[in-house]
């Protein structure tokens, strides 16, 4: 009594003063699986590409492919929602409501941009929602931006200039096409500034 040496423990561990304590705090600390999430991202990205080139040679109506993709889609997500344990409920609906109108609108104006313009023109257009946020995130949520980002998004806008001009020479270029793609753009920022702003408040 009143000893207090460290004694190994059966498993290893140090025991001090009648408890055990773990020989090393860092090995026990939970490890982020980087692989895992690597190869999430990836399919992830597999699975965003493929509706494009589909719905390009699909004999339908944007609107049309919009209405069965939507539909596919609720069954899938309220299948994966019970199944984890959550439940849906008119709240949660109510103010995801404006969300879900941003989005029918992005799926209505990318698949007809789609069936209107290149794929390249469509996509990449689409991708500068990080550009067109990261200006509008002062006014909305009051984040700083610095000079590096907006370098770089001005970068990223003189690409997808380029290869708007240079799709322009191409037989399926499509001016109207190409301002669908920007009036998607709007309408996913829309939908992802309104996802944030109710952000902890669906249960």
């Amino acid at each position: 009594m009143g000893q207090s040496g460290k004694v190994r423990g059966t498993g290893g561990e140090e025991v001090v003063a009648g408890g055990a304590l773990p020989a090393s705090t860092e090995s026990a600390a939970p490890r982020p699986h980087l692989g895992t999430g690597l190869w999430a991202a990836g399919f992830a990205l597999l699975c965003w590409a493929w509706p494009s080139i589909i719905a390009k040679t699909l004999p339908l109506d944007p609107v049309q492919v919009v209405f069965y993709r939507g539909w596919l889609g609720i069954l899938w997500a309220v299948g994966f929602l019970y199944l984890r344990g959550g439940r849906l409920s008119l709240s949660g609906l109510r103010v995801s409501f404006w969300g879900g109108v941003a989005l029918g609108f992005d799926l209505v104006f990318f698949f007809t941009a789609i069936k209107l313009t290149t794929i390249a023109n469509a996509t990449v257009i689409v991708a500068l929602q990080p550009a067109l946020l990261l200006f509008l995130a002062p006014w909305i949520f009051g984040e700083r931006i610095r000079a590096l980002d907006v370098a770089t998004a001005l970068v990223a806008i003189g690409g997808v200039a380029l290869v708007v001009r240079g799709s322009s020479q191409d037989g399926a270029w499509s001016l109207r096409g190409d301002c669908f793609a920007v009036l998607t753009l709007f309408a996913w920022t829309a939908y992802l500034v309104a996802s944030k702003k109710v952000a902890g408040r669906i249960r």
